[in-house]
């Protein structure tokens, strides 16, 4: 599907990227309860790893590390700039 039919135009910037492509995105979506953005990351090889989470269109990024068989779930603050890790309810951890 493209943007610009015409060619002109620049292409969308991709949500968010990951250095390690083992690591799967299973989530990128709105918090449920703030404008914040909810992003679930899941390690499915059984292998420690660590991945750079690359958010392009808001210039911002972390180094994440995962455990075995780990689901992360960061929540990305937008207005103050900051990932903060959380449970799969979205709370504090």
């Amino acid at each position: 599907l493209s943007f610009f039919p015409s060619g002109a135009g620049q292409p969308a910037q991709p949500g968010a990227l990951l250095s390690d492509d083992s690591v799967l995105l299973t989530a990128l979506k709105q918090a449920e309860e703030s404008n914040d953005l909810i992003v679930r990351l899941f390690e499915p090889t059984g292998q420690a790893r660590v991945t750079t989470l690359s958010l392009p269109a808001l210039g911002m990024e972390t180094e994440v590390s995962l455990s075995p068989f780990e689901i992360k779930t960061l929540k990305v603050e937008v207005q103050t700039r900051r990932f903060v890790a959380v449970d799969l309810l979205e709370r504090g951890i």
